[in-house]
């Protein structure tokens, strides 16, 4: 609803608290909206990727991997992440049309996989990479840091757009409540005032929320992995 004064004159020419309602979108609402989504889509802050993790694997599996004599046409692959637990799914080599399944149900793992480059699907602090690598004849470990992903601040969207779309419905008020009197306040004149008020609160309301996603936005980042050959 579209709210606008109907000017009717009293004995000191004032416009009284009396509106009506005619339908549609109001601008100021338009504009909240509009306001609210390019918020949705330009408050993101795309980190640099972090450097490549340390080769470092535990003693305990590098032995493990070592000491496995691989059936024919098979390798070993050694799989951790930095800081975290985690699962992998081998989601297959096309070549030989296997699907997905889970290799690891934890990690670091040790796993036995037919050689040839295989994509994985690494589950960890609730972030899915997909990462891609070559089994070959010799064991090798892939180890990673997973990417990052902060997430929309749904709440700041919220405030935003319910106080700017509130705001924006009310705004019409503004012109009749600068012209009451403060020496000459009236009956009709406290909803009007009480009004005012409240969409002062929505805007303000609205401007908190942008003023939030502006200083706190979405952080994403890739991840990033470093492999190599266990050596006897």
């Amino acid at each position: 609803m579209n709210w606008t004064n109907e000017a009717r004159e009293g004995r000191d020419g004032r416009y009284g608290a009396c509106w009506r309602a005619r339908p549609g979108l109001p601008l100021e609402s338009g504009i909240a909206l509009a306001t609210a989504a390019l918020l949705a889509s330009a408050c993101v802050n795309q980190l640099p990727p972090p450097a490549a993790p340390p080769r470092e694997i535990a003693p305990a599996i590098a032995q493990q991997a070592l000491a496995i004599t691989p059936d024919e046409g098979n390798g070993v692959v050694v799989i951790d992440v930095v800081d975290g637990q985690g699962t992998v799914e081998d989601l297959g080599i096309e070549a030989d049309g296997a699907g997905r399944r889970e290799i690891c149900p934890s990690l670091p793992c040790v796993a036995q996989l037919s050689l040839g480059e295989h994509q994985f699907a690494i589950h960890s602090g609730g972030r899915d990479d997909t990462v891609t690598f070559n089994v070959g004849s010799r064991p090798h470990v892939h180890r990673r840091i997973m990417s990052l992903d902060t997430g929309d601040h749904v709440e700041y969207f919220a405030l935003a757009l319910t106080g700017l779309s509130i705001g924006g419905v009310f705004l019409p008020i503004i012109d009749p409540l600068v012209r009451i009197e403060p020496d000459n306040i009236q009956a009709h004149d406290v909803g009007l005032i009480l009004a005012g008020a409240f969409t002062a609160a929505a805007l303000v309301t609205g401007i908190v929320g942008v003023i939030l996603a502006i200083i706190d936005p979405r952080n994403v980042r890739e991840g990033t992995s470093i492999e190599w050959d266990l050596a006897p």
